[in-house]
């Protein structure tokens, strides 16, 4: 049997993805809070640092855990607004909506390009099991027309003897 052939490795989306999501949206809290404490998100910085973690997300493994990252950065902006911790007085709308929409739209590309690779696979995995069945076929063919020119190979008649003889 041959290799099996597979045209894009497959992501866990078990608990692995979870752990990395919750993980790595904490993380980036965290790293925001350490370098900048009155503005852990990064939302009135010269770049919002923050949308990397749903952006990222949404890459690696598609709508729904991009779309959980960036709510929970959304909700941390509203804790952070209600409690009116630092710069976040004013409710920075426009952050919210950016990281909401990048994201969203980022995981559905990625999972657009994970069902075009699903179907790519199936088609390599038919074409696959095809050329197995034509191997075999072939081996058998080759052999048999191996036999008959060794019974052939023994025989003294030709084709022509037989004609004439007929």
């Amino acid at each position: 049997m041959t290799d099996h052939l597979i045209v894009a490795p497959s992501r866990n989306n078990g608990v692995t993805s979870w752990v990395e999501t919750f993980g790595l949206t904490l993380l980036t809290l965290l790293l925001g809070y350490w370098t900048e404490p009155t503005d852990p998100l990064h939302v009135y910085s010269q770049f919002p640092w923050s949308v990397f973690a749903p952006l990222l997300l949404a890459l690696r493994y598609g709508f729904f855990q991009g779309l959980v990252s960036a709510l929970l950065l959304i909700a941390t902006v509203l804790a952070l607004h209600l409690r009116g911790f630092g710069d976040y007085q004013s409710l920075p709308t426009g952050f919210m909506v950016g990281v909401l929409a990048s994201s969203m739209i980022t995981g559905e590309y990625r999972d657009l390009w994970a069902r075009r690779l699903q179907s790519l696979q199936r088609i390599s995995d038919y074409r696959e099991i095809r050329l197995e069945e034509f191997t075999r076929a072939y081996q058998i063919l080759r052999i048999s027309h191996d036999r008959l020119a060794q019974r052939l190979a023994g025989n003294d008649q030709s084709l022509r003897s037989v004609l004439l003889a007929m």
